[in-house]
C-alpha cells in the first residue's frame, strides 16, 4: 500500500478480495447486529484500529482557495502540489474571465503516475494530453507533459473544456475541441489562408496516430478561430 496524492494505491496478487472485504458478507453481518469493529475484526483479524486524524491535507489544497481544488499527484510529485494548484486556479480564473462565465466552484485534477494508467483511466490514446471523465480532469504524468512542453497548455485545455462543453454540447466535436485549443493558447498562429475542411468527430475521437491528431487539432482550431475573427461570439460558433 502506498499514498498517491489524496488516495491510497493497493497492489498485489492472490485470490479472493485481497485487501478488501466482502460487501455482501459484511452487509449480512451488519444486518445481524454486528458492530463495525466486529466486522473489521472478522475480515482483518489482528488489525489494530485507531481513530482518524490528519485529514486536513487529503481533500485538496483548501488553504489556497475557497472553492477548493482537489489535486491528486503521485508520491514523487507531492512536493509540487502547491505550485500546480496555484497555476491551475490562476488559469481557471483567467479563462473564466476571457469566456465571460463563472469559474467552476470545484476542480478535481488528477495527474496519473504513468502514461498507461492515464490511458486506462480515460480510454484515450497514450499520446493525448488530457481528458475529462465524469467532470474530473485527468492528465498524464507531470514529467511526461513537461517533456512534451505542454504542461500549462494541457491544464488550460481541459479547463476550457470544463467551462465550455456544456454550452456547446449540441455542436460538432470540432467546435468543442476548437474552443479548447483556441482559448488555451490564444497566442498560437492565426488560421492559414487556405481553408482545410473541419475535422469530423471520428478524426478527433479516435485518431489513428499522434500526427493525425495534431492535424485534426490544427484544423479544428482554424475553423473555430476563423469564426471568432469574423466577430462571432464563441457560444454561437457552429
Amino acid at each position: 500500500m502506498r499514498r498517491a496524492g489524496d488516495r491510497f494505491r493497493f497492489t498485489g496478487h492472490g485470490s479472493g478480495h485481497g485487501v478488501g472485504l466482502c460487501v455482501i458478507g459484511s452487509a449480512r453481518l451488519a444486518e445481524r447486529g454486528q458492530t463495525p469493529e466486529a466486522i473489521l475484526a472478522h475480515y482483518f483479524p489482528g488489525l489494530p484500529i485507531s481513530g482518524v486524524s490528519g485529514l486536513s491535507g487529503i481533500s485538496g489544497v483548501r488553504h489556497l482557495s475557497d472553492p477548493v481544488i482537489s489535486l491528486t499527484l503521485p508520491d514523487e510529485d507531492e512536493g509540487e502540489r502547491t505550485a500546480i494548484a496555484r497555476r491551475a486556479l490562476g488559469a481557471r480564473d483567467e479563462i473564466a474571465k476571457v469566456l465571460g462565465v463563472a469559474p467552476p466552484p470545484t476542480i478535481t485534477l488528477r495527474f496519473h503516475p504513468t502514461v498507461d494508467d492515464y490511458a486506462r483511466a480515460t480510454t484515450q490514446p497514450w499520446f493525448t494530453s488530457g481528458a475529462i471523465v465524469d467532470g474530473e480532469l485527468h492528465l498524464p504524468p507531470l514529467a511526461e507533459l513537461r517533456d512534451r512542453g505542454v504542461l500549462d497548455r494541457a491544464m488550460r485545455h481541459e479547463l476550457v473544456h470544463l467551462m465550455t462543453d456544456g454550452l456547446l454540447a449540441t455542436r460538432p466535436l470540432w467546435v468543442r475541441e476548437g474552443a479548447a485549443l483556441y482559448f488555451s493558447d490564444r497566442a498560437a498562429a492565426p488560421p492559414a489562408a487556405v481553408r482545410a475542411p473541419c475535422p469530423g468527430d471520428n478524426e478527433l475521437r479516435r485518431p489513428v496516430s499522434a500526427g493525425a491528431l495534431t492535424n485534426a487539432h490544427a484544423r479544428a482550431r482554424a475553423c473555430f478561430a476563423r469564426q471568432i475573427e469574423q466577430g462571432r461570439d464563441w457560444r454561437n460558433v457552429r
